[in-house]
């Protein structure tokens, strides 16, 4: 018959609590995270006993199907009994289901408190307590992405990223829900900025990386483009960072950004590495921009300006703008013949 042991510590180490106690513990978060202390914390009694009596008869009554997410195909799968959302190994490549699950699982956890009180606002309150910081927010998804914050941890104003491409005779913009971003939206910026991408490093190392000369500005789309060449590019419609910014950096003070664009559509014209594909693909990618999102994107800013009070200015962008986009539609000696006019 097997002997018993008896382990002299437990396997895990946690911080056990009363909500009361919170206080106390500052750097919890930090503790646990960071410096290991500990391996979780248990908070007792941070809701109050009918607020959880109703969420339970909730959960067995089944209100707003609330099994359909518990029960799911992926925790048999992960050999466990409750998955609260998707395991990044078993969902699709393009990872929109590892992303959708816990969104849709937030929101029937919001069913489930309706009516008494604010579960995020509770969740928020209690880990500033326990991170020892001013503020804390649960994320609220794409109209809250403000990631910008100055020397001062104070909040900027943060650009919303926005992608378009060509569609018939129109300009698309691709939603926060569209993970993938073809080219032609990567090598025209598609708001892709440096400080907020995860690359690949097996592709990274067959791209050809940085180009120096070409300096600051408009490098990020450079490389860019190289990767949307080898590898498929994905959107995540979520904020995973911060980025601090500075008055006196060079993206905000030095930079000409028209001769850097020029610049690089120079370099891509040439395109003397590319493979024939490759060329042919780029090729089609530098004439949509120049013929159409380029001419949109002008009238998008001629509309600004008459709206600013800048009538002339605004009024012959728009119009040069407009014509150069609806040339774009008719064969190429009709275009020579209209564009002298």
């Amino acid at each position: 018959m097997p002997k018993k042991v008896l382990a002299k510590e437990p396997l895990f180490n946690f911080l056990d609590i009363h909500v009361s106690e919170i206080d106390k513990h500052p750097s919890a978060l930090q503790d646990m995270l960071y410096n290991r202390s500990f391996e979780g914390m248990i908070i007792r009694d941070v809701l109050p006993k009918d607020v959880v009596d109703r969420v339970v008869s909730r959960l067995k009554n089944n209100e707003g199907d609330i099994s359909a997410i518990i029960d799911s195909k992926f925790a048999d799968m992960a050999n466990g009994s409750l998955s609260f959302g998707e395991n990044i190994i078993f969902c699709d490549p393009n990872l929109q289901q590892y992303f959708d699950y816990p969104a849709i699982f937030r929101q029937k956890c919001r069913m489930l408190f309706e009516g008494t009180l604010e579960f995020e606002k509770r969740v928020e309150s209690v880990f500033k307590i326990l991170s020892g910081v001013e503020k804390v927010e649960v994320p609220s998804g794409p109209q809250g992405h403000k990631c910008y914050i100055d020397p001062d941890d104070r909040t900027l104003e943060t650009s919303e990223h926005r992608r378009f491409i060509p569609e018939g005779f129109g300009i698309r913009e691709l939603s926060y829900e569209t993970p993938e971003t073809p080219l032609i939206a990567v090598a025209c910026g598609g708001d892709l900025y440096e400080s907020c991408c995860v690359l690949r490093r097996n592709i990274y190392e067959i791209t050809c990386g940085w180009y120096k000369w070409l300096g600051q500005g408009t490098e990020g789309v450079d490389l860019f483009t190289q990767i949307a060449l080898l590898s498929e590019v994905h959107f995540v419609p979520q904020k995973l960072y911060k980025y601090r910014q500075y008055p006196i950096q060079a993206t905000r003070t030095t930079i000409d950004f028209h001769r850097q664009r020029e610049k690089v559509i120079s370099k891509w014209k040439k395109g003397k590495w590319l493979t024939p594909e490759q060329k042919s693909r780029i090729d089609k990618v530098l004439w949509l921009f120049e013929n159409r999102l380029e001419p949109f994107f002008n009238m998008l800013h001629g509309a600004y300006l008459l709206r600013t009070g800048k009538l002339i200015a605004g009024l012959q962008l728009y119009i040069s703008s407009l014509k150069k986009y609806l040339l774009s539609f008719l064969p190429l000696p009709l275009q020579n013949n209209l564009s002298r006019i």
